[in-house]
């Protein structure tokens, strides 16, 4: 199983070294253009946004693109049948599947913490990002825990579409709360990013964002395990589904 594992890093060594300068430019660049502009004023709080924003588009784009293409990758029908005939068996293919998210998704943690580091160093009253990448690692875990059974189950492609839907539910759901929902918690338009960087410091986080903290971590963890031995059941019946 951990050889197959090893398979998938090594097929995508490249797509990592892409992540990691793509990653490398989007956090260093607006920092960089901000120090040669000297605007400082506003130096701390624009490049905790933008470094922030360049922490949600990487995880939820690059990292996941990844992840995804080493299911794609194996969707061939005599693979399918000859892993499922090996000791390794189709339990195993899904397993190092499920293994290489994890290993990704915490690796890409573990490089935006070293990011957030360089960030303290260059801008020392920045706030630190360390919720924002906690609840950014969770999330990601969260839906790969839901899109993974389709994928297995019914190929790539239609689990794009389940991601699709997931991804509109989602901005749904933020306009409703937007339009519907009790906003105080965020303050007035004029303080919003001085009560952001409040609580990106640990200062005064509310106690609802508390609980979700300490509650969604053990959800996902759950959901994950789950997710996992439904796609342990879903992947011979998914290999019909393969085009090839």
């Amino acid at each position: 199983m951990w050889g197959l594992v090893y398979k998938d890093l090594i097929i995508n060594k490249k797509s990592f070294r892409a992540l990691l300068l793509i990653a490398v430019f989007m956090e260093v660049y607006p920092l960089l253009a901000i120090w040669l502009t000297g605007t400082e004023e506003f130096d701390v709080s624009i490049s905790s946004m933008l470094f922030s924003l360049g922490i949600m588009a990487t995880f939820i784009t690059l990292g996941e693109s990844i992840q995804i293409s080493t299911f794609k990758e194996d969707e061939q029908k005599k693979w399918a049948y000859y892993i499922s005939s090996s000791p390794v068996t189709g339990v195993g293919q899904v397993q190092a599947k499920y293994w290489f998210i994890l290993a990704t998704t915490f690796g890409l943690n573990l490089f935006y913490i070293f990011l957030d580091g360089i960030n303290a160093l260059i801008f020392p009253e920045a706030p630190s990002l360390m919720i924002l990448i906690f609840i950014a690692t969770t999330m990601i875990l969260f839906l790969r825990a839901i899109e993974i059974p389709f994928i297995v189950r019914y190929g790539a492609k239609y689990g794009l579409w389940v991601k699709t839907f997931l991804f509109f539910t989602i901005v749904f759901v933020g306009i409703l709360y937007g339009l519907f929902g009790d906003l105080t918690i965020f303050g007035s338009s004029d303080n919003f990013w001085e009560r952001f960087f409040e609580v990106m410091k640990g200062e005064g986080v509310p106690d609802g964002l508390m609980l979700f903290m300490g509650i969604f971590p053990l959800v996902t963890m759950v959901l994950f395990y789950g997710s996992y031995k439904l796609s342990s059941q879903f992947y011979l019946k998914g290999v019909e589904s393969f085009e090839k």
